[in-house]
């Protein structure tokens, strides 16, 4: 809000913040609002484009700038993982890999034990469906992890696309790097916040 409104990123905005005094306000009374000290100005650091990410997910659940697997892309590429719409424009019953970050497990009471998940990455969204077998030998990836890569079968049903797992890997760990990363356009320095990013899913029974 601070960028487009006080032309202040998130790093000086704080900065700026925490030079005011610590007390109650009325409306419109910054302005008479003398500051703790006199200071120099300092010129921050800018944030990675991968720590604004970050900071946005822990705060808001979510973020309007980059999704965090645009910058884990090429290590997915090395992997041979495919972005969701790659794999949603694939043939009927193709095997193939996708990642994403783990939108919604549901278990409904009616489904006899399977799980129907939804991964997300930069392009799209894929739905999965795991099989009571898979899920019992996968357990705790598929309700711990954040970020699943997730091998199977493509299903298609008119316009219905499912991935029947095969297997399924926990790439969380590969999150805890987004903070360290930037877009081409505009790299930094190395960030030192060190904040990991946290997804939060829906999770239904």
């Amino acid at each position: 809000a601070f960028r487009p409104s006080l032309g202040l990123a998130r790093r000086e905005a704080l900065w700026a913040i925490k030079a005011l005094r610590d007390e109650p306000l009325p409306l419109f009374a910054a302005a008479q609002v003398t500051r703790e000290a006199k200071e120099p100005d300092v010129l921050l650091q800018p944030m990675r484009d991968g720590a604004e990410v970050v900071r946005d997910y822990n705060r808001l659940g979510l973020t309007l700038r980059d999704h965090p697997l645009t910058f884990l892309r090429e290590d997915l590429q090395a992997r041979d993982i495919i972005s969701c719409r790659q794999a949603l424009a694939a043939k009927d019953g193709k095997r193939l890999t996708v990642a994403g970050l783990v939108l919604v497990r549901q278990r409904p009471g009616s489904a006899e034990g399977v799980v129907f998940m939804t991964l997300e990455d930069e392009t799209a969204n894929m739905n999965v469906i795991i099989w009571p077998d898979m899920f019992d030998a996968n357990r705790s990836v598929v309700l711990g992890g954040q970020m699943l890569a997730v091998t199977g079968m493509l299903q298609k049903e008119g316009d219905v696309v499912h991935l029947v797992a095969k297997e399924i890997t926990d790439l969380s760990g590969l999150l805890a790097d987004v903070g360290n990363r930037s877009s081409a356009e505009s790299a930094h320095e190395s960030d030192s916040a060190g904040e990991r990013i946290v997804v939060r899913s829906r999770n239904f029974h």
